[in-house]
């Protein structure tokens, strides 16, 4: 009875440490035992054998952490690693990756999370729907939202479709449908190049279809924990097809773009991105596509977002309005 008893507890000993392989030890003293998830700014995410799921602590509580799992990490220069944890205190973070041992200053890292399958879990993907019903002229309103990136040390590759349909009563229907892939590689500097496909269809501007195909070179120039930013410039071929004449209008544009990460507020996160073109085959033609958008995360991986695309065209090719502009709410799921 004595042994059956002595195995049982060695054994749970053993499962408990091999369930959680990393310590953290707190600045009062106290450690924890757990597995680390994620690092993101100024909190580390954690799940332990006591707690119903994972959750967030402070990184300022932290003296020291030990791990020995691989993560990738993200530094404030844009570059990226794969690699082990060897030291990771107030002041500093040393990694070792395949090649050599690094050492960074705390404040330069901005973001690690756990690799256990080094390719599935490079993947982040997210989904939202929204809808709009109004009595009056019976009005509906539908969104789908959809986004698929993956990111190694090197490339990050994305995928994002979204689908807008307005109905109202004796009208015709609305739409708007958005499609993008797009591929950075990562270089040294915070610079990286890019290149984008981009589809667009809108009814509202006689749009039959726009494929838009870009390369350019960009800078991460800020990343902290209260705001990160990109800006990237090159040229884009535009290739456009409307319902009034089923000829294709081809034009080359000077192309720019910014994205900022406004604010980062516990569960609420504010981005804006803009995407302008200048054209060098049209005279006095400029447009830009805008998007202003507000996320609340839930728990389980919810969330709930609202957004406001803008787009301009100061030369559109017939008689419509030179702006066009969608709000929409909804709730979606990361996964």
């Amino acid at each position: 009875m004595r042994v059956t008893i002595l195995f049982l507890v060695l054994f749970k000993t053993y499962a408990f440490g091999a369930l959680h392989n990393d310590t953290i030890y707190l600045k009062d003293g106290n450690y924890i035992r757990c597995n680390i998830e994620e690092f993101n700014h100024d909190k580390i995410k954690i799940n332990t054998s006591y707690s119903k799921g994972s959750f967030w602590i402070k990184a300022l509580d932290i003296k020291e952490l030990k791990s020995s799992r691989q993560f990738t990490f993200v530094f404030s220069d844009g570059s990226r690693n794969l690699g082990f944890i060897q030291h990771f205190n107030e002041n500093y973070i040393s990694i070792q990756t395949n090649d050599e041992l690094k050492t960074y200053e705390r404040s330069f890292l901005v973001h690690f999370r756990i690799i256990k399958k080094p390719f599935l879990d490079r993947f982040t993907s997210s989904f939202d729907f929204g809808f709009i019903f109004k009595k009056e002229n019976s009005f509906q309103q539908y969104l789908l939202h959809t986004k698929v990136k993956y990111v190694n040390e090197k490339i990050s590759l994305r995928f994002k479709c979204q689908i807008n349909r307005v109905f109202k009563q004796n009208e015709s229907p609305i739409k708007r449908s958005f499609l993008l892939t797009g591929i950075d590689y990562f270089m040294a500097r915070r610079l990286y190049t890019e290149s984008k496909l981009k589809f667009l269809e809108s009814t509202e501007q006689n749009l039959r279809s726009r494929f838009s195909f870009s390369n350019a070179i960009g800078i991460r120039f800020v990343s902290n924990v209260k705001i990160s930013g990109r800006a990237s410039i090159g040229v884009s071929y535009n290739n456009e097809r409307f319902d009034y004449n089923l000829n294709l209008f081809n034009s080359y544009e000077l192309y720019s773009g910014i994205h900022l990460a406004i604010l980062k507020y516990k569960d609420l996160s504010v981005e804006v991105s803009t995407h302008n073109y200048l054209s060098m085959s049209q005279t006095n033609r400029f447009r830009t596509d805008s998007e202003l958008y507000f996320k609340y995360k839930l728990p389980k991986n919810f969330y709930l977002k609202s957004r406001l695309i803008y787009s301009f065209d100061s030369n559109p090719q017939i008689e419509i309005p030179t702006s066009d502009y969608v709000i929409t709410n909804g709730i979606g799921w990361n996964f």
